[in-house]
């Protein structure tokens, strides 16, 4: 799938690949969506010019919606073909916070690997990397 990478401070380490994959098939309690639009933000271009620490190499975007294109064994809040809005927050989604339905306080949620790009793997901006086609999410 193609999606951008950003590997260094500077518009200079930013490119567009055309050969991401996910890091890892949906989980029982994730969801695959094929992103339709994506939003350009201050704290994206921050991150491009080192305002904000992201380790790299990272695939930007926190901004996003699209429709689902497959969801985890665990999922019953969405189906397949339901148009969806992404949450900015990064977030385990299974622990008592997330599962109360207040993933913006989950304290388990971390920065994760969302794509690969052959054997590299590569952040997720607040775990979406929504500069994709495609991203996994809770």
């Amino acid at each position: 799938m193609r999606g951008l990478i950003q590997e260094g401070n500077g518009e200079e380490h930013v490119r567009l690949s055309e050969n991401l994959e996910h890091a890892a098939a949906v989980g029982p309690r994730q969801v695959r969506v094929e992103i339709m639009a994506a939003g350009v933000c201050g704290s994206d271009l921050s991150c491009v010019h080192g305002k904000y620490y992201m380790p790299t190499p990272l695939v930007p975007g926190h901004e996003a919606a699209g429709i689902v294109a497959e969801i985890g064994s665990a999922v019953t809040y969405c189906a397949v073909g339901d148009h969806v809005v992404l949450s900015t927050f990064g977030n385990c989604g299974h622990c008592p916070t997330c599962e109360a339905g207040d993933p913006g306080n989950c304290g388990f949620g971390g920065l994760r690997h969302t794509h690969t790009e052959g054997d590299t793997e590569l952040w997720g901006f607040a775990n979406l990397g929504a500069f994709s086609q495609e991203t996994i999410v809770h």
